[in-house]
Formats: structure tokens, C-alpha cells, sequence
């Protein structure tokens, strides 16, 4: 198998890689210089580690612990949890398509995780 180090070398790489043509595309196309500060370099780097890093090396783990079938049952619910972050978070209201959808996806999760009787 791949470490995951090589693993995730290799994907922020490639997402490296084919995201800089565009950024020298947007350098070409706007007027307005881009000298980003060092806040602004400390915040990239905050964004690039922190969420974007660790998560994708802890979400990898994940699937090498529990493997990948459970991990696919528990990925689903990304959806549900980012709706209850949003309305407890940000204020959003909760409409009936937030029910409804909750419910299909609470409803999937106990079809993928309950055996049937044999």
C-alpha cells in the first residue's frame, strides 16, 4: 500500500500543480497586483494546514482503521451535521427540505447499518 505521507503529498501536489497556471492566468487578466502580506500568507498557510491537511490525514486514518464500507456510511452524514452547524452557527433558518432531507439521510443510515433478518 501507499503511506499516507506519499498519499498526501502527492494529491496536495497535483492540486498545487494544476491550481498555479490559473493564478498566473488571473495575474494576467486583472490590473490590480496581487503582493499578498504577511497575514494574508499566515492565513493561507492556517487554511492549507489546519482544515484542509489535517482533516484529509485524519479522514484517511479513518478509513484505514474502521475501512472503507463504514467510512462510507459515516461520510454521508457530512450533509446532516454541516445543516445542524449552519442553523446553530450561522443563524440559518430550518425549513421542511431540511427535515426531509435529514430524514432520507438518517433513513439511509439505518438501511446501510441494520442486517436483515435471515
Amino acid at each position: 500500500g501507499v503511506s499516507l505521507r506519499s498519499f498526501l503529498a502527492t494529491t496536495f501536489g497535483l492540486g498545487l500543480l494544476f491550481l498555479l497556471p490559473f493564478v498566473g492566468l488571473e495575474q494576467l487578466l486583472t490590473t490590480q497586483a496581487f503582493l499578498p502580506s504577511v497575514k494574508v500568507w499566515s492565513c493561507l498557510v492556517f487554511v492549507g494546514v489546519g482544515p484542509s491537511l489535517f482533516s484529509f490525514a485524519c479522514w484517511n486514518r479513518a478509513i484505514g482503521y474502521i475501512g472503507p464500507v463504514k467510512a462510507s456510511i459515516l461520510y454521508y452524514t457530512m450533509p446532516l451535521v454541516s445543516g445542524v452547524y449552519a442553523v446553530i452557527f450561522l443563524g440559518e433558518p430550518v425549513l421542511w427540505v431540511h427535515f426531509a432531507g435529514g430524514g432520507l439521510i438518517v433513513a439511509g443510515q439505518l438501511l446501510g447499518t441494520v442486517r436483515g433478518k435471515k
